[in-house]
């Protein structure tokens, strides 16, 4: 027992040492498929195309016997009855409305199947936002933790110089530098908060991992060319105007069916047989001269349907006007959010174009020249570029979850291509 608790002991500790996998982009997206509400939904879609939600042909099946005459003995003639009669009815159900159920099935799994498709892709942009988080925050973090680096080298600077004595530090560059490390390390913390979350995010999805692959990850350029790709597509591949499509046709297929009620003439067929009462047996006795058979006719009343029909025509008017929005408004949103990204890629050029023809760049590059400079003086000029460097990246993050916000618009990611990826 020992000998196993021991071997039991070490298997643990070597799981415990073991690395965490690195995941890849396509690793996290293929979870999706473990998505709780997409099983569920394709576990009732197959509930649903199951059952079989048609009336049968026979609506009522009527066994009918009547005693005609005296059913008690009489004290002159006797036990006498006549005309016993035996009779076997059969009621129909309506053609047309087992037709309409057939179509009202058929519309409740095509809305189930564009429920489906838009779970899915909700699961997805689930994921697409946690891995935007996780993987375009860290180069904000990197550079924020490069002019980390960079104040703190000025903060001992500052330090020494106090400490010798030197006159010149005036007190509003002190209270600056202290500001600034300040913030800066705020950022920091807040960044550092931001990926955790997202990784736990992430680990709710595919499980504990030490990283995820990023040799994968779509460049900005890349995400700028499927930006106008996605605004020149249609945008009837969005799975909600399916989905809102497919209510349209279930709330019609609830009308016809509704329509297709108290229409029937055809009502019931009967097959009976009468005993017949005779005093004297003939000699030639036809009993199927005592058969009966009977059809019984009803007069269609389709006003009956009136309140339920009225009902039924705004819930259809009301399907029609939410489809009718749902496009209006996905059409805005998605003009909207282009014009979003496109600012943000400007801004992100114009933070490029200063770092690329900035002073301070050719100053420090210039090392004749940066041979001249006080130690202060290159911290400061660091300092500045480095913070544009943030900027930068701080766009990048932007854009890349208005990015995802857009795919999500667009309804595209369920296509099968990995959209934070490298190529198509």
């Amino acid at each position: 027992m020992k000998q196993f608790l021991s071997a039991l002991a070490a298997v643990f500790c070597l799981l415990q040492h073991l690395p965490a996998q690195v995941l890849t982009i396509s690793d996290v997206l293929a979870s999706a498929a473990q998505d709780t509400r997409w099983q569920q939904n394709q576990a009732l879609q197959q509930t649903a195309q199951g059952l079989n939600m048609q009336d049968p042909l026979l609506r009522q099946i009527a066994l009918r016997v009547g005693i005609n005459g005296s059913v008690l003995g009489d004290t002159i003639y006797g036990y006498l009855r006549n005309e016993d009669t035996y009779q076997l009815q059969v009621g129909f159900n309506s053609l047309a409305e087992r037709r309409s159920q057939r179509q009202v099935k058929t519309a409740e799994v095509a809305a189930l199947g564009a429920e489906g498709r838009l779970l899915q892709q909700d699961a997805l942009i689930d994921r697409y936002e946690a891995l935007a988080g996780y993987l375009f925050v860290e180069p904000k973090r990197a550079a924020c933790l490069r002019l980390d680096s960079l104040l703190e080298k000025e903060h001992l600077i500052l330090r020494e110089m106090l400490t010798t004595g030197v006159l010149d530090v005036k007190i509003p560059k002190v209270v600056n530098v202290e500001e600034d490390r300040n913030r800066n390390r705020l950022t920091l913390q807040e960044l550092d908060n931001t990926l955790d979350l997202h990784k736990n995010r992430l680990q709710q999805y595919a499980g504990a991992f030490s990283d995820i692959d990023r040799n994968g990850l779509a460049s900005l350029s890349e995400i700028r060319i499927r930006v106008a790709a996605l605004g020149a597509l249609p945008s009837e591949q969005q799975p909600l105007f399916a989905l809102k499509d497919s209510e349209v046709a279930r709330e019609q297929a609830n009308l016809n069916y509704i329509n297709a009620q108290n229409r029937q003439i055809f009502n019931n067929f009967s097959v009976g047989y009468q005993n017949p009462l005779y005093l004297d047996r003939p000699k030639r006795f036809n009993t199927f001269n005592n058969f009966n058979i009977r059809a019984g006719f009803t007069v269609p009343l389709p006003a009956n349907n009136r309140f339920k029909k009225s009902k039924a025509l705004l819930d259809l008017q009301d399907a029609r006007n939410d489809a009718a929005w749902a496009r209006e408004e996905t059409r805005r949103d998605l003009a909207q959010q282009l014009v979003r990204l496109n600012n943000l890629f400007r801004e992100y050029d114009a933070v490029q174009d200063r770092i690329d023809n900035s002073l301070i760049r050719k100053m420090l590059d210039n090392q004749a020249l940066r041979a001249q400079i006080l130690p202060l003086e290159i911290a400061e000029l660091e300092i500045a570029q480095q913070k544009l460097f943030v900027s930068q990246a701080s766009l990048l993050a932007d854009i890349a979850e208005e990015y995802v916000h857009l795919l999500e618009l667009a309804g595209v990611v369920g296509d099968g291509r990995n959209y934070l990826g490298k190529g198509w």
